[in-house]
């Protein structure tokens, strides 16, 4: 059991859950009393063993080793060096730890042990300036920032060299923006959640693909408006956590709906508008959302 400032209590539930007369196994962390109790949770990273989860309440990054001990926590509420202001997502590259500092309008640099590296952006509409960055992902040694009210992507070095950016649309249209969100990048296209609702995807270069998921609550339907839809990729499966519908949802590349689990409620396989999802060695790790905890599902159980 961890300790910093308090004690760190968990809980491990093991069980089986049926889904569409499927058996998944399951465990669940539960972090009671933590530094890390009820915040509002967005983006999460596995690295190294080590879970790295954004919390943008509190305005700090918490880590937690794979059976769910607290490890350390970094950052603070501030506009200074070291300090973050309601981060949204991260992404953990050769040990180094990029944040999305949306009030502060930059990218803020950390080690893995969470010591301050560097910085760089300002608020504007210039090259290497951003408005609200939000999500952020490493990709072939470049990293993929979404600008999110330039309604744009910008692409650096890890240095933070600006090296090219492309401009979204603004509409509803196929491929059109009212607010980019999350990011996931494999095999050479960007996975993109929208205020619009579907998830979009498009080359490195923003090159309009294909799309997939509409308004609803049937089967490869997502919330809408309103509900982040984060994302993580595995074995050419799309895992999608639909914030108002309560539920996990999972799409093979091209967006064919493949199946879902996860409802409202407190327990076990219950959400309460999850965000954050990653894959980690063994388990995709789920943020609950407002039920400040997240929960851990063997990958061998979730595949189809």
């Amino acid at each position: 059991m961890g300790k910093i400032g308090r004690n760190l209590a968990q809980q491990e539930l093991h069980g089986t859950l049926g889904d569409n007369n499927r058996r998944l196994e399951y465990f669940r962390r539960l972090i009671d009393g933590a530094p890390w109790d009820k915040g509002d949770s967005q983006g999460l990273r596995f690295y190294k063993n080590e879970l790295y989860l954004v919390d943008w309440d509190r305005s700090r990054i918490f880590v937690f080793d794979q059976g769910g001990a607290f490890i350390r926590s970094f950052g603070k509420d501030g506009s200074g060096s070291g300090e973050i202001k309601n981060p949204f997502d991260c992404h953990v590259y050769e040990d180094e730890v990029y944040v999305a500092d949306q009030e502060n309008h930059r990218i803020d640099v950390f080690s893995t042990g969470g010591v301050y590296k560097r910085k760089w952006g300002t608020e504007g509409a210039g090259d290497g300036q951003f408005e609200y960055p939000m999500g952020i992902f490493v990709y072939k040694g470049e990293l993929y920032v979404v600008d999110k009210y330039n309604y744009r992507f910008q692409i650096f070095d890890p240095d933070g060299t600006f090296k090219r950016k492309f401009t979204l649309t603004y509409g509803s249209g196929p491929g059109q923006t009212r607010g980019p969100n999350f990011i996931a990048i494999y095999n050479d296209e960007i996975f993109r959640s929208d205020y619009n609702t579907p998830i979009i995807v498009t080359d490195l270069y923003g090159t309009y693909k294909r799309q997939f998921g509409t308004q609803g609550t049937g089967n490869g339907q997502l919330a809408g408006s309103g509900y982040r839809n984060f994302i993580s990729i595995f074995k050419d499966e799309v895992f999608i956590t639909d914030g108002g519908n309560n539920r996990v949802q999972v799409f093979d590349l091209q967006g064919n709906y493949k199946r879902k689990w996860g409802s409202v409620g407190t327990g076990p396989n219950h959400f309460n508008y999850p965000s954050g999802i990653t894959n980690g060695r063994t388990g995709v790790y789920i943020s609950s959302g407002e039920n400040g905890n997240y929960q851990v599902f063997s990958k061998s159980s979730l595949q189809g």
